[in-house]
């Protein structure tokens, strides 16, 4: 089976690399039929044709979601101070080992001391639902962090 490295898009017919696509599971070979750049105007084109049914979703979107907000942000701003002050120590990805482009994922935003270390691919894949954590969370230097 060869690999995908280029597509054409369907709305600017210009062939690009398979990187200029957003991935798609649902279609035959994975990615959107339209390029990121053809996908961003459709998308804009679709909100300026409708406006209010636009801010309806948006408005209803963020009343369902401003806890998670304020959970997401105060729990990133308290990972970010402590990383900062040297509070906290990034340790490398629980899933390859490796010490580059880490990030603090954290499954609970409800405790910003249980971080899940993941470099950046791990993370991606681990959203994507392609990674699976066992165990799904590691409370890791939580005593350092909380001073």
């Amino acid at each position: 089976m060869s690999r995908l490295v280029q597509k054409q898009c369907r709305r600017c017919h210009e062939v690009k690399s398979i990187t200029e696509f957003c991935r798609q599971s649902a279609s035959a070979d994975g990615y959107q039929a339209y390029c990121k750049p053809c996908t961003n105007d459709k998308n804009k084109e679709w909100v300026s044709r409708h406006k209010e049914l636009a801010r309806e979703r948006d408005t209803k979107y963020k009343a369902t979601h401003r806890a998670l907000y304020r959970d997401r942000a105060i729990c990133r701003s308290r990972t970010s101070n402590a990383l900062q002050r040297s509070r906290l120590t990034p340790q490398p990805c629980i899933a390859c080992g490796t010490d580059k482009d880490i990030n603090a994922h954290h499954p609970d935003y409800s405790d910003w001391t249980k971080i899940t270390w993941l470099c950046g691919f791990h993370h991606r894949d681990y959203h994507a639902g392609r990674l699976k954590i066992d165990p799904p969370l590691t409370k890791t230097q939580t005593s350092q962090a909380a001073r």
